[in-house]
Parts: C-alpha cells; sequence; structure tokens
C-alpha cells in the first residue's frame, strides 16, 4: 500500500477530475478500495476534490469558442499520436489550474458539459461507496466468487438501508448479459440491481436492506427484464 500522502492526494485530485490513465488510473482505483476508506484525511481530499471538480464542470454556460483557440484545438486533434510516456502527477494546485481550462472548454460545447456532469456524478458515486465501507456502524462483507472472478466487497447500513458493493480487476459478462444482485430470503427474493464493470471497476450504491433478507447472490444473466429469481450462472455470494 502507498504511504506517501503527497502522491495520493495527486492520484486522487486526478481521479476527480477524470485524468488518469493506465498505471496512474489502476493505481488510484486500488486505492479507492483499500486505503481511503481507512484514512480520514484521505477521504475528505477525495470528498472535497469532487466538490470542486463537479462545480467547475456545471459552472459555465455554453458558448462558441474563439476562431484561434478552436483552430489551435482542430490542429492539437488532428496531430499524429506522440511517443507513449507515462503521464507526469501533478499537484493539487496545477490540479485545479487544469480543471479551469476543462471549464474553459465546457463552456465552448454543450455535450462536453454534459460529459463533464456525469463524470462529476461518478465521483460521488465512488465518495458515497466509501463512505459506506468506512462507516464504523457498516456491517462489512466479503462476496466470494463462486468462479473465476476475484472477491467483491460489500458493507450495508440498515438506518438508511443502503448497500455498497466495489471491487476492481472484475471481468465483463458475456456480451448481451449483466451482473444482477439478488437478495435471497425466506419470504421471497429480490432483484436489487444490475451492472456491468467499467474498465474492470465495479462501485454500486443500492436502496436496499440485506438485514431483512439471508443472502446475497450475484449472478451472469441476460440483459432485460428479471425473472422472480436467479436462473444464470452465480458469479458471487456471501451469508447474511
Amino acid at each position: 500500500m502507498i504511504e506517501d500522502h503527497d502522491r495520493i492526494e495527486e492520484l486522487l485530485a486526478g481521479h476527480a477530475l477524470g485524468s488518469l490513465e493506465g498505471e496512474d488510473r489502476v493505481e488510484a482505483d486500488r486505492l479507492l478500495i483499500e486505503h481511503v476508506p481507512t484514512c480520514d484525511t484521505c477521504r475528505a481530499f477525495l470528498e472535497s476534490s469532487t466538490r470542486i471538480s463537479g462545480d467547475l464542470a456545471l459552472g459555465a454556460p455554453p458558448v462558441a469558442p474563439p476562431d484561434l483557440v478552436w483552430r489551435r484545438l482542430r490542429k492539437e486533434v488532428l496531430a499524429p499520436p506522440a511517443p507513449r510516456r507515462r503521464r507526469a502527477l501533478f499537484t493539487w494546485s496545477s490540479a485545479v489550474a487544469a480543471a479551469a481550462v476543462v471549464v474553459g472548454l465546457a463552456a465552448w460545447n454543450t455535450s462536453l458539459n454534459t460529459r463533464l456532469s456525469n463524470e462529476a456524478r461518478s465521483q460521488r458515486n465512488v465518495s458515497t461507496a466509501i463512505g459506506t465501507i468506512a462507516d464504523p456502524t457498516a456491517k462489512k462483507l466479503r462476496l466470494d466468487s463462486t468462479t473465476e472472478p476475484g472477491p467483491l466487497t460489500g458493507a450495508y447500513t440498515t438506518h438508511e438501508a443502503h448497500l455498497t458493493i466495489v471491487g476492481v480487476d472484475v471481468p465483463d459478462p458475456a456480451p448481451g448479459r449483466v451482473y444482477r444482485v439478488w437478495l435471497i430470503g425466506v419470504s421471497g427474493n429480490r432483484q436489487a440491481g444490475d451492472f456491468r464493470p467499467t474498465d474492470g471497476l465495479v462501485v454500486l450504491n443500492l436502496t436496499v436492506d440485506p438485514s431483512l433478507f439471508s443472502r446475497l447472490v450475484i449472478t451472469e444473466e441476460p440483459s432485460g427484464r428479471p425473472g422472480p429469481g436467479p436462473a444464470g450462472v452465480q458469479r458471487w455470494s456471501t451469508a447474511l
């Protein structure tokens, strides 16, 4: 686990801006699962970074870009790709400056502004999951794999009827299929949600109280309307 908090904050700042790639992105995903839930300082920093990036993304109305900037953007986009190098990490102050540049571009293009808004919501989703896992009153879960994928981590709170499930390096289901979350109990089954990993990352926040059930199962099912209970291959499960 990384112990250098300056580097951790650089990674978290880049994560909040959606600017990480390659090894940096993988490293940040692992920090979000393994380190941030147990570190008050890093959780507070991530929440602050997420709020700033969300506010910046939504802050400016769309306007047309100046001709000079537009020509430069076209030149940059159409230029041959440079040799790939590991992205240099930046300080938080430079991350804010980078965010300001993003805001300027968002103001020139409505679709880009929408994309940044979606990214901000994604970061808030991660922050919510981390908060649940770090909550000392939450019941922690380990969803063991029944096939090849690795385990998933979960936590839930009964006072808010909230279930979080997170994981990294999760393989995609087969084409046309999804992973489906089921809660199994003596009074019946409940389908709690469907998901597909994003580049191997799973971050779920579901409004449900698992304490009313005896088992949590995730199956691989055809996408579309679910049946009355699990019918596909079981991928993860845990007792509740």
